[in-house]
C-alpha cells in the first residue's frame, strides 16, 4: 500500500491506484482509510452510482465502529 500511495503524489486522480487503495484498505480492516480514497476518486468520478454507493456503505461502517 505504500507504493502506491506514493504513486498517488505523482499522480493524484489515478483511478486505477485509488480504487487499488480502496480494496487493500478494505481487506485490511482499515474501513476509514478506504473511505478516504473513496470519497477522493468521487471527485473525478461524480456520476459513478456504484462508487457513491461504496461511499455510502463506507460511511455507515465508519460510523458504526465508532460508536
Amino acid at each position: 500500500m505504500a507504493v502506491l500511495e506514493e504513486g498517488l503524489k505523482s499522480h493524484p486522480n489515478d483511478r486505477e491506484t485509488l480504487q487499488a487503495l480502496i480494496s487493500f484498505n478494505q481487506m485490511a480492516g482499515d474501513t476509514k482509510a478506504a473511505l478516504g480514497f473513496a470519497e477522493r476518486l468521487a471527485v473525478t468520478a461524480p456520476n459513478d452510482q456504484g462508487l457513491a454507493a461504496l461511499i455510502r456503505d463506507l460511511r455507515r461502517a465508519v460510523k458504526s465502529s465508532a460508536q
